[in-house]
């Protein structure tokens, strides 16, 4: 079975796409917080990370460069990125520093997500640099 980490300071959306997941039956872990997330991705080994790229007093980017830079047990895992930001440095940044995708909230719903990543997993086994 699949193990997805989903992290959202979102409780809503987080119970939406912990469903999703669930029902395309993937073993989820789910966390509010970013602290929160690095302790499990240093603990524990995923299929793929699901991040929101906004958090209030949090930058998420820097938990994709622990994730990518660190020699952690997720080094190579696909990170699909969240965000209400359709385009900007940001989005830009998350990709530089290993994202392998970004999908804009607002347009994607907890099924297409799925499908996503799903995606992700069957067709990039790892992170490859962009």
């Amino acid at each position: 079975m699949k193990r997805v980490l989903i992290v959202d300071d979102d409780s809503d959306l987080l119970k939406l796409y912990k469903q999703a997941f669930l029902n395309a039956s993937f073993l989820v872990d789910d966390v509010s917080t970013i602290p929160s997330a690095e302790k499990l991705i240093a603990s524990k080994k995923y299929d793929l990370i699901l991040l929101d790229l906004l958090f209030p007093s949090t930058d998420p980017l820097s938990t994709i460069r622990f994730i990518r830079n660190k020699n952690t047990l997720n080094s190579e895992t696909p990170i699909l990125v969240l965000t209400n930001l359709e385009t900007g440095e940001k989005t830009k940044k998350a990709l530089e520093y290993g994202a392998n995708e970004c999908l804009f909230k607002v347009t994607q719903t907890p099924g297409a997500i799925t499908k996503t990543a799903l995606r992700l997993i069957g067709n990039n086994h790892s992170y490859t640099n962009h």
